[in-house]
């Protein structure tokens, strides 16, 4: 798969947004909430060495908020009203989402640059060309890549 999309240009503003003080806010559905988790429990605890804690924030995470924001204004508002609680400014928001279309991950976006937050998105099936668990397959490559980056960065 060649894509423009740059791990050392993501892993770079992770490393610039930690340092200004800020958190990086992760999201996305199914499989890709599952990466979600995955990628921010490998900033928040360790991927490879020991390193301090980097703020991070799992959008996919918060059950009682997300069942609760489902309920009172719709499953495509679960991530973009906890950018709304604790997002700011300078913070970036990293989604996954093999389709792309993903009302909650659209709107999450839309909350994220209403805030002046940074966002990048990964690629989307479309964008690669191939079948989901392809795509879930790179985004994996793409996590662990990143992840690398910045702990070599903070060691």
């Amino acid at each position: 798969i060649r894509l423009m999309f740059n791990p050392r240009v993501v892993a770079n503003k992770i490393i610039e947004v930690i340092e200004l003080g800020g958190t990086v806010f992760i999201g996305g559905n199914g499989g890709s909430a599952c990466e979600a988790s995955h990628f921010s429990g490998e900033l928040v605890g360790k991927f490879r060495k020991e390193r301090r804690a980097l703020p991070c924030f799992d959008l996919t995470a918060h059950t009682s908020a997300i069942t609760a924001i489902a309920n009172d204004y719709g499953y495509d508002f679960v991530f973009s009203r906890q950018l709304e609680a604790f997002a700011k400014k300078g913070d970036m928001l990293i989604t996954l989402s093999t389709s792309g279309k993903s009302l909650n991950v659209l709107q999450a976006i839309h909350t994220a640059k209403s805030i002046g937050m940074y966002h990048y998105p990964f690629p989307t099936n479309i964008e690669c060309g191939t079948e989901t668990y392809v795509t879930q397959n790179y985004h994996l490559e793409l996590v662990h890549q990143i992840c690398e980056m910045v702990e070599d960065h903070f060691v």
